[in-house]
């Protein structure tokens, strides 16, 4: 009995050796498991302070003036201009204001409109009886019952050959009866009861001389002379005689023609492809 005593004691010292080994072991391996500061330090990975860091990139002062939106309210009786935030940005002052085209918009005092930019400033006095927004870098307008059109400087682009109006600091004086916009570079101006066609140099290119002249459209423009239609090339010179009682714009290389009472179709060297027999065409897309 003594010995089995003995050897249950001797049992019980070596089980308690082995529990508190283990138990060592165990924690000693968690720890170095678990550690996170020398493997998982995100600190030097995902510093953003070089990567991203946005300042450089997105300050405000170098975003382009088209970019800055703003939009044109009336307070009391006057108009100014708001920023996407609501702030105001350009106090009210005008009688009326337009929306911004090509960073320049149209503004009105007493009877008379001119041209404003993005910071409120005065790009073209109040002058005109009649403006339009900018388009390609130039906008018409009306001045002293004749048609022009003024670039982004607030000079007046017109034909040179017209006389200058010194006392009114405006380099040359509209003369057109008729101003209208661009198409194809070039742009219809009306001169006593002629038609012709300007560059955006306010150079008459081709000299007013048709009962009408439409926008040019594919390198053509139908014309009018002695009560028949035909086309044009930029030169001005004659590429379909006018032969027609109407014609339409050339699309996909041909255009409707009006003949004998019947539509039918052309191509740009004139020859008729499709035999006038509807009663109305229009072009092809």
């Amino acid at each position: 009995m003594r010995i089995h005593a003995k050897i249950n004691h001797v049992l019980r010292q070596i089980k308690q050796i082995l529990l508190s080994f283990f138990c060592a072991s165990s924690k000693g391996t968690a720890t170095a498991e678990t550690e996170p500061t020398a493997e998982t330090e995100p600190t030097t990975e995902t510093e953003p302070t070089t990567e991203t860091e946005p300042t450089t990139e997105t300050e405000p002062t170098e975003t382009p003036s088209d970019e800055i939106l703003l939009a044109p309210v009336k307070i009391g009786w006057q108009w100014g201009y708001i920023n996407k935030n609501g702030k105001i940005v350009i106090n009210p002052q005008f009688e009326d204001a337009k929306w911004f085209q090509e960073g320049l918009a149209r503004i009105k005092r007493g009877r008379k409109w001119g041209y404003i930019d993005k910071n409120g400033k005065m790009v073209s006095k109040p002058q005109f009886e009649c403006a339009e927004n900018f388009k390609e870098g130039l906008a018409r307008i009306k001045l002293d019952g004749k048609w022009g059109f003024i670039d982004k400087s607030g000079k007046i682009a017109i034909d040179p050959e017209l006389e200058a109006d010194k006392a009114e600091k405006i380099a040359i004086k509209p003369r057109f009866e008729e101003v209208w916009g661009f198409r194809d570079g070039l742009k219809r101006v009306k001169r006593g009861q002629k038609w012709g066609y300007m560059d955006k140099a306010g150079k008459v290119v081709i000299k007013p001389q048709f009962y009408y002249a439409a926008p040019f459209q594919e390198g053509l423009a139908k014309i009018k002379l002695r009560g028949k239609y035909g086309y044009i090339d930029k030169t001005g010179n004659i590429v379909i005689e006018p032969l027609f009682k109407d014609v339409g714009w050339f699309q996909e290389g041909l255009a409707p023609i009006k003949l004998r009472g019947k539509w039918g179709y052309i191509d740009k060297t004139g020859n008729i492809v499709i035999e006038p027999l509807f009663e109305d065409a229009r072009g092809f897309n």
